[in-house]
């Protein structure tokens, strides 16, 4: 045995110990990056569920009923109707919106839990084209197999989900064991949880998380992550993230000028959504 044959194996050990350690320092790094998106997407939820306090307020101002805040979601919610009849923007709108302050409270916690790690791992371009397709995944098997108007950013929270999962299961040489046995075991209890109490608690809208949870683990195992960068990839996704955040506004855009076109009485408000209320009283939050 030649003195380099004596060698070898340690030099391969060396080698391994060295690839685990810019892996530790490279995770190190993607987990202490901010998740703007994540805490951007907090404090919006927090603007329009003010928001739709003062269209209820508004519309309930001269009015000798008040207007419930749970009707002033028409504005943006899941209607079937309206997204036949070419409202596309209420593909998007529901997610910005919650049925009352404990729906809100409960999605919100959620997305500050799940959403940082994902946003770290995937960078926040990828991130936001995944939030915005889960979410329209969400609301579109929503449509499919709920008739009455929904809201919530469930969908797009169980996308989160299944991101992570994906995550998990595919970055097997790219994330440590221990972090990803968390993303996959860790998390899989707390699923079945959440699609059980959708079975048994009424007006949870399972198809809505299911479809968002099944969009977000395949959009994560084609869009990859940041631990294994593609050549031109940061590129071509922030592009795809400016394109998510154009089509976001503009949904919003849409749902602006509907309380605008709707919201000035409450004889224009019932005349719009009169379809809507006769299919439910109140939305049915995913």
């Amino acid at each position: 045995m030649t003195e380099h044959e004596h060698h070898a194996p340690g030099h391969e050990r060396a080698a391994e110990v060295l690839g685990e350690v810019r892996r530790e320092m490279r995770l190190a790094r993607v987990l202490a990056s901010p998740p703007r998106v994540t805490h951007t997407l907090l404090a919006l939820l927090i603007v329009f569920h003010t928001l739709v306090h003062l269209w209820a307020w508004r519309l309930s101002s001269g009015a000798p009923d008040p207007v419930p805040f749970g009707a002033a979601l028409a504005f943006g919610w899941k209607s079937g109707p309206a997204i036949e009849a070419g409202q596309w923007w209420r593909l998007v709108t529901p997610a910005f919106l919650h049925g009352n302050l404990l729906h809100l409270l409960v999605n919100g916690y959620a997305l500050h839990v799940l959403g940082p790690l994902v946003e770290r791992l995937q960078g926040s371009h990828r991130y936001l084209v995944l939030l915005l397709l889960t979410a329209i995944a969400g609301t579109t098997a929503s449509l499919a197999f709920t008739p009455a108007p929904a809201v919530g950013a469930s969908g797009a929270i169980f996308g989160l989900l299944g991101a992570a999962m994906a995550l998990g299961l595919r970055s097997r040489d790219a994330l440590p064991p221990r972090m990803r046995r968390a993303l996959v075991l860790g998390l899989l209890p707390w699923v079945l949880l959440n699609f059980a109490i959708g079975f048994v608690v009424p007006r949870v809208d399972n198809a809505a998380h299911l479809g968002g949870f099944l969009a977000g683990g395949a959009l994560a195992l084609v869009m990859g992550h940041r631990m294994r960068p593609a050549p031109h990839g940061h590129r071509a996704w922030r592009a795809a993230a400016i394109v998510a955040a154009l089509v976001t506004a503009l949904a919003v855009g849409h749902m602006l000028m509907e309380v605008r076109r709707c919201g000035g009485s409450v004889p224009a408000f019932e005349a719009c959504y009169r379809a809507d209320f006769e299919a439910a009283r109140e939305p049915e939050p995913p």
